[in-house]
């Protein structure tokens, strides 16, 4: 495929192709594809390996000046976060709370804080508010010991 060569220095996240034709297709919900779903580790081999062979679609460029370390959120748990929070409607400024702070919330959070949300971060237990508060969280809230829809800070009018 154009642009793209042998030994490139790629990524690849959970969904990586699709038919485009069937209905999900047509709707643009290529990851419910029933025809032709692509997933690495089930339609081809997976992650975790330093060469594979992966549908040109699926390829998003990783530059030699990101660390794999760093580059790994930015794919299958990094575009999930970041495409649920651009796709949410919510504008700088809007309260968002993130339910979980593991493999998928800590990203939330981080992405939440940098898009300029005031970002709660709920979790179970109190172990998790000073990670909460690392990545950035405004606020903490345990769902052990409180409800969290009580505790969440009123939304300013717009």
């Amino acid at each position: 495929m154009p642009g793209w060569a042998v030994k490139d220095r790629v990524g690849i996240g959970w969904h990586d192709g699709h038919c485009g034709y069937c209905d999900s297709c047509q709707r643009g919900d290529f990851v419910t594809c029933r025809v032709a779903p692509q997933i690495p580790g089930i339609s081809y081999d997976g992650g975790y390996c330093d060469f594979l062979i992966a549908p040109a679609v699926a390829l998003a460029r990783i530059p030699d000046a990101l660390s794999a370390v760093e580059a790994a959120p930015l794919l299958c748990a990094g575009i999930t976060t970041y495409n649920s929070l651009r796709n949410s409607g919510a504008r700088a400024g809007d309260i968002v709370a993130v339910l979980g702070v593991g493999g998928l919330g800590h990203l939330g959070v981080q992405f939440a804080v940098k898009m300029g949300f005031e970002t709660v971060a709920i979790a179970r237990g109190k172990d998790k508010e000073a990670l909460s508060r690392e990545l950035g969280a405004h606020h903490a809230i345990d769902s052990d010991s409180q409800d969290p829809a009580a505790q969440l800070p009123p939304q300013s009018p717009p």
